[in-house]
């Protein structure tokens, strides 16, 4: 045994045990409680999500009441979930410890269901849109509503790429389509005689008045292009 050593501190470590411990004591609220989002901060910091009474997620943001409720609309697009069957837990961190990156610890030792499984993850891009899929990835298992109300969308006569745009900004999942759309439908219409028209019949519509253009739901969104295509994962596929 050496009559000499080195100790170093691991405070990155040891902050990041009291964080993980500290929100095992927080009681999860349902990500559909609008009183308990508001009540967080505006700031940053990290949250937990809950499946029932699992932890399924943790994650950390930069606007941490911004991230839940965008989360929370995510969700309510899915099938099989709802922002009512999940809820979160959530801390503030003082920017005094932002230097130690205790909260970048957590979330690379936490092996939660839904950590790393394609939850919370952006647009792919049009390069991707034939990609593999595996069946434990998240889309796959909880793919997007294409039967989903528009309460949205009003009754009433709109041009294709107004309609299309007011899609895209609406609804809780990824909506893509070409943007020549713009140009070459621009003096189209389409009208809508009522209200709360699901999303897959107003996009029948659409296409009804789009010859040449498809709309294909994959499991995690849906795309609309001129084409005339197949995809080994589309569940759905619209042609006009």
């Amino acid at each position: 045994m050496s009559h000499f050593g080195r100790f170093d501190l691991d405070i990155a470590t040891a902050v990041s045990d009291q964080l993980s411990a500290f929100l095992t004591t927080l009681k999860p609220a349902a990500l559909s409680d609008a009183a308990a989002r508001s009540a967080l901060p505006l700031g940053g910091g990290v949250y937990q999500l809950y499946l029932g009474q699992v932890p399924v997620y943790v994650g950390k943001a930069a606007r941490l009441r911004q991230r839940l409720v965008q989360h929370a609309s995510d969700l309510d697009g899915r099938e099989g979930l709802s922002s009512d069957t999940v809820g979160f837990v959530a801390a503030e961190l003082s920017p005094n410890w932002a230097p130690f990156g205790a909260e970048d610890i957590l979330l690379r030792r936490e092996r939660l269901a839904w950590q790393n499984s394609g939850f919370g993850a952006n647009d792919p891009g049009r390069n991707r849109d034939h990609s593999t899929i595996e069946e434990d990835h998240w889309d796959m298992k909880y793919p997007v509503r294409l039967d989903i109300a528009c309460p949205f969308i009003e009754a009433r006569p709109y041009t294709i790429p107004e309609l299309l745009r007011q899609l895209k900004r609406g609804l809780p999942f990824l909506f893509r389509y070409e943007g020549a759309v713009r140009e070459v439908f621009k003096g189209h219409t389409v009208s809508l005689e009522r209200e709360q028209m699901s999303f897959w019949e107003i996009l029948q519509r659409v296409l009804d008045a789009m010859p040449g253009w498809q709309a294909t739901a994959l499991p995690g969104y849906v795309i609309l292009y001129h084409e005339v295509a197949e995809y080994a994962h589309a569940r759905r596929i619209l042609r006009g």
